[in-house]
């Protein structure tokens, strides 16, 4: 009788991983296939092989972005318990997909990616998919590490995902963006400390055209084409900071703001924190009065962290422009950095 419950018991195991497999695989031929943008981190494991581990975009997700159950824990308690379900939805409008929304309730149509929670804090929280792990032939992942970094300039990790109608993901290949971005940050001379008072005044921003093919970007005059993102504070502290001038309407783009980058060639843009556009404000109660204040002031806030942001205008702003058939359309964004100079 034992012997037969253990037969029974193996080849339920047998028919679970025949099962996983075949779901997998049918997944892989049959699937929605969408452009996740990551970035390779931690290639190869002595345990596991050659190996790259990836942190999804999608994967760190701002209170602003949640919603049902999600969002009334994190204003309420300030903590979804590890594990729970969710769901991530996304737009496919552009050539990579990006997050809409996350949510406990599954979508009833629509593209979306089923996960779990991994942690949680009061401004935001950070999920797992199953495909934070990408296996590689013997000295793949390395190469593919090193492939990030061109002149100084990050170029993304695009994940094509295939994606079953009840929203499970499997990994089906990888590609570089066609566009990648650098940040040097400038300081004031006259705070010199470093890692004590060091503040930024300003930063370059490049642009690099990552591809194979000529591409031509939209640079708005005083680096409007840009936008200053606060990264969420995962660390539950209650005040953030927020850029002053994230609803101030950009400039019509203009035939003469068009530039057209051939393969390897770089787009420069310095952003002058000095300039009242970019300044900052701390908020810790929503006040309409809060005082907006350079960058630099945010200094000694460790958790006050941001991003430069390229955004491409809409293409329905872009008909009447010269090289609209290689413009390039979607928003990619620096290394985050602090006011004192620190990056992550």
């Amino acid at each position: 009788m034992k012997c037969v419950v253990l037969a029974i018991v193996a080849l339920l195991q047998v028919a679970v991983l025949a099962y996983m497999a075949g779901e997998r695989e049918w997944i892989l031929q049959n699937g929605q296939t969408v452009h996740l943008r990551t970035a390779p981190v931690n290639p190869r494991d002595p345990m596991r092989g050659d190996y790259v581990a990836l942190d999804y975009d999608i994967a760190h997700v701002p209170l602003a972005l949640c919603t049902g159950d999600i969002a009334l824990a994190l204003v309420r308690s300030n903590v979804i318990a590890r594990g729970t379900s969710v769901y991530a939805v996304l737009t496919t409008n552009d050539s990579v997909a990006h997050l809409v929304t996350l949510t406990d309730q599954r979508p009833a149509d629509g593209s979306y990616i089923r996960g779990r929670i991994d942690n949680s804090w009061r401004p935001g929280v950070t999920a797992r998919y199953g495909i934070e792990a990408y296996f590689m032939q013997q000295g793949k992942a390395l190469a593919l590490e090193r492939g990030r970094v061109r002149e100084g300039i990050q170029v993304p990790l695009e994940m094509a995902v295939a994606l079953s109608p009840r929203g499970v993901a499997v990994i089906k290949d990888h590609r570089w963006a066609q566009l990648g971005i650098g940040l040097d940050l400038v300081f004031d001379p006259a705070h010199t400390n470093r890692h004590i008072d060091e503040r930024v005044v300003a930063a370059t921003v490049r642009l690099m055209n990552a591809g194979t093919t000529d591409v031509a970007l939209v640079d708005l005059p005083g680096g409007r084409s840009f936008s200053l993102v606060p990264v969420f504070n995962r660390w539950g502290r209650d005040h953030y900071w927020r850029w002053a001038g994230e609803n101030d309407p950009a400039p019509l783009p203009q035939p003469a703001n068009v530039v057209l980058l051939k393969p390897g060639q770089i787009l420069t843009n310095r952003i002058e924190y000095s300039d009242p556009h970019w300044f900052v404000i701390e908020d810790t109660t929503n006040k309409v009065d809060a005082v907006a204040k350079p960058l630099c002031h945010a200094y000694r806030d460790w958790s006050a962290m941001f991003r430069m942001e390229y955004r491409a205008p809409e293409p329905a702003a872009c008909t009447a422009l010269p090289h609209r058939a290689v413009i390039w359309h979607g928003s990619l964004a620096t290394r985050s950095f602090s006011g004192s100079g620190r990056v992550d």
